[in-house]
């Protein structure tokens, strides 16, 4: 948006066979319009990237990258620039003219602006990703070191207050809305209940990569555990970020609970296309064998009732094998029947089973028949 749009080339024309397309909702007649913007030049990154930066000194080479890097896109271009300006001697330019994916470029750059901050902040980036692209202040409280609670200097702010604010400043949060504080409550619980986000989903994306894959399990456990406690009472409406990060921390039994909950929640609500994208994870983890037979036999039974009240998930759930007969694991040996027509009998602890006309059945910890 801090582009001009009428920037020139170099001979005053625009570029006609390269364009971007900005889609923009016009209030008045309440049409969708298209504005064109035309691939920035070489000379047009130049002027670009020396005005928005101009206490850097550009070379050519460094120009030369970003253009090339970028395509002429002027989002690519200025997000380029500002890693190289962050780097402290554009060490970042020759890190990234060995690539020519525009993505790939995107993430060195990231990588390289996260990299020029202080520990503190990239503690703070890397637990906050964890959350989301967007994230509230109370949550992250929970999960960062407790060192980042003290209070700093007058005794006003905590470090992490310092940090956010300097991670706003430094454009990589931005704020997207405020609660004022409650007078009611006590020094200690005074926050305001902020919600931040990260300017660009592909930044959050970046600052989670980083973490180390224990890092990220330790810190989506975390999350799931406060979710839990603070909001035990009703849990409902948090089964969805409840069942993504209990998966995400490879606690698959657990999820498959909240998965459940998801379901019936959408339903009643009458979300069924997120009930479906629900029902489809749910299905894609519980295939791939992870899960207790408990659990594996709740997910077909819960699955069938599905089809029972709503056709509406037949095409979702036809096409996963949950509704199969379960197959031979270790902690459920399956026992076949040569002949279907006879009469056999199972001990289950101290119980005598009548068994008829089954394709398989299960036997936990029971003699041979």
């Amino acid at each position: 948006s801090r582009v001009d749009s009428n920037i020139r080339t170099e001979n005053g024309q625009k570029t006609p066979d390269l364009h971007i397309h900005f889609h923009q909702l016009s209030e008045a007649c309440g049409e969708l319009q298209t504005i064109t913007l035309s691939r920035l030049t070489l000379a047009d990154v130049s002027v670009l990237v020396k005005s928005m930066f101009p206490d850097s000194n550009w070379d050519e080479r460094e120009i030369r990258t970003i253009h090339d890097l970028s395509d002429g896109h002027p989002f690519v271009a200025l997000e380029l620039a500002r890693s190289i300006d962050n780097s402290h001697g554009g060490d970042i330019s020759k890190k990234l003219s060995g690539t020519s994916d525009r993505a790939e470029a995107i993430a060195k750059a990231y990588t390289a602006r996260i990299d020029s901050r202080t520990n503190a902040e990239q503690k703070c980036l890397k637990a906050a990703s964890v959350i989301g692209v967007e994230f509230e202040y109370t949550t992250l409280v929970e999960i960062v070191p407790r060192s980042f609670l003290r209070l700093q200097g007058s005794g006003k702010v905590t470090q992490l207050e310092q940090v956010l604010a300097s991670l706003v400043e430094a454009d990589f949060f931005r704020v997207a809305s405020t609660t004022p504080r409650n007078p009611d409550k006590t020094a200690n619980t005074k926050h305001k209940c902020i919600m931040y986000e990260f300017t660009h989903p592909q930044l959050q994306a970046v600052c989670y990569s980083l973490l180390l894959k224990a890092d990220q399990i330790l810190y989506h456990k975390q999350i799931a555990g406060w979710i839990s406690a603070k909001y035990q009472d009703d849990l409902r409406e948090f089964s969805v970020p409840l069942m993504f990060h209990t998966l995400k921390a490879n606690e698959y039994d657990k999820a498959m609970d909240f998965a459940i909950g998801a379901i019936k929640t959408s339903i009643v609500s009458g979300a069924f296309s997120e009930c479906k994208v629900i029902i489809s994870q749910s299905l894609y983890y519980v295939e791939k064998g992870k899960m207790k037979s408990r659990t594996v036999r709740m997910m077909r039974n819960t699955m069938q009732h599905l089809l029972d009240q709503h056709q509406d998930f037949q095409d979702v759930v036809m096409k996963s094998q949950v509704l199969s007969p379960l197959k031979e694991t270790s902690d459920s040996p399956v026992k076949r029947f040569p002949n279907q027509n006879r009469t056999y009998y199972l001990w289950k602890g101290t119980r005598k089973i009548q068994v008829t006309s089954l394709k398989c059945v299960l036997i936990f910890q029971a003699p041979t028949v």
